[in-house]
């Protein structure tokens, strides 16, 4: 199948890129912690294909809900290959988890409620769980968060004795605290920021005498594949390097990270078509049938990397070309091009980079969610998504 041969718009994996992407981070963990769990975060793409594909890889995966958690088990997934994360498990959700002996962070008042009740609903046995920490990243490193100014709303604070509360509520029951969940959204993504957290970590564990903690979660917010970047190997070595400094390697120590961004937004690209070009008295518009809410669901990017393959170069050069979507929203303004090649109807525009909060955000907004190809290593093209229909629209719905 040629790839310039199919009906636009649509995404592409390329399965070749993210074995490239895999090997490299392999290669770091085999250098400075072996013990380390990929667990790849699954609301940042929800492609069922991709979760198959990271099963098949001996890829954990990183769920915040119970439809998630199900669909990567549809996917191939066992449940001890499960990283469970989010505050909005249910009571069944929970039990069921503990039961199964999924990785579990807890992140709510309700969940440590949960927990304990089903520890003591069977007191015979003994259960692992871990914990999420409000991480006050602000306090070190300002302007980093991406909380906002009233800070991060996720895990239990350690200023104001919740943190404690919660470490001694689960203490008093048989429940063992295996895990510290660490992760936060930071704007520059340094590598300080993770030495940071990895001494958190140590001064928590020691400060509470977590001394069953098995696993340090560091969460994601990496760098991936871009250059003049931090690569994998320069947090692993830092965060390898205070662990050991500290005697963690002597401990049975996972590290557990949780990529999304930064493992899978290379392998994807998205393709659409130009489909008219109109001049106002202001502008010359370029429509073309792919959009924003495909390609940036957030409205926040200010640039793509991007490829413009013309049918036929007329050899004029336009000063402004401003490229827009199929959507009805005056606000579909994808890129402004500045004095490029006149583009006409038919040619392509190939956005690449674009694994990331795309096809899980895109809406079903006008046009349905759009077709999905994945390239395999031998180079072959198939369909692992077809377009939605109004069929696959109605699907559930009661019309009649």
């Amino acid at each position: 199948m040629d790839i310039f041969s199919i009906p636009t718009p649509f995404f592409v994996f390329d399965e070749r890129l993210m074995h490239q992407e895999l090997a490299k981070l392999r290669k770091a963990i085999d250098d400075f912690w072996p013990n380390t769990i990929i667990a790849y975060s699954v609301k940042t793409n929800s492609l069922p294909y991709l979760a198959k594909f990271f099963s098949s890889n001996a890829v954990y995966a990183e769920v915040v809900s119970e439809d998630e958690y199900e669909l990567v088990k549809e996917c191939g997934y066992g449940r001890r290959n499960i990283v469970c994360n989010g505050p909005i498990k249910t009571y069944s959700f929970v039990s069921k988890l503990m039961e199964e002996g999924t990785i579990i962070n807890v992140d709510s008042h309700r969940e440590i409620e949960y927990a304990v009740r089903y520890a003591q609903n069977n007191p015979s046995k003994q259960y692992k769980v871990g914990i999420r920490v409000n991480v006050d990243i602000e306090s070190s490193f300002p302007s980093e968060s991406k909380a906002g100014p009233h800070g991060s709303r996720f895990g239990f604070c350690l200023i104001n004795g919740e943190f404690k509360k919660a470490i001694e509520a689960l203490r008093n029951n048989n429940i063992i605290i295996n895990g510290l969940h660490l992760h936060v959204s930071t704007s520059t993504r340094r590598v300080e920021i993770y030495e940071w957290l990895t001494h958190l970590f140590i001064n928590i564990v020691e400060d509470y005498q977590l001394q069953d903690v098995e696993y340090f979660d560091i969460g994601g917010g990496f760098y991936g594949g871009i250059p003049d970047k931090p690569q994998w190997d320069d947090y692993l070595k830092s965060i390898s390097r205070i662990l050991c400094e500290n005697k963690f390697e002597d401990k049975p120590l996972s590290i557990i990270i949780e990529p999304g961004v930064s493992l899978l937004a290379g392998a994807f690209s998205y393709f659409s078509s130009v489909i008219d070009v109109k001049d106002t008295n202001r502008t010359r518009f370029v429509v073309t049938d792919g959009s924003r809410i495909h390609i940036d669901p957030f409205f926040h990017k200010t640039r793509y990397f991007y490829d413009i393959i013309c049918n036929n170069k007329s050899g004029n050069k336009i000063k402004e070309q401003v490229v827009v979507g199929f959507t009805c929203l005056e606000y579909d303004d994808i890129m402004i091009l500045n004095d490029c090649d006149e583009l006409k109807e038919g040619d392509l525009i190939r956005y690449d980079k674009l694994g990331a909060y795309t096809i899980s955000l895109s809406p079903l907004f006008i046009s349905y969610y759009p077709a999905v190809y994945a390239i395999n290593p031998r180079g072959d093209i198939q369909i692992v998504r077809e377009k939605w229909s109004s069929k696959e629209f109605i699907q559930k719905s009661k019309i009649s």
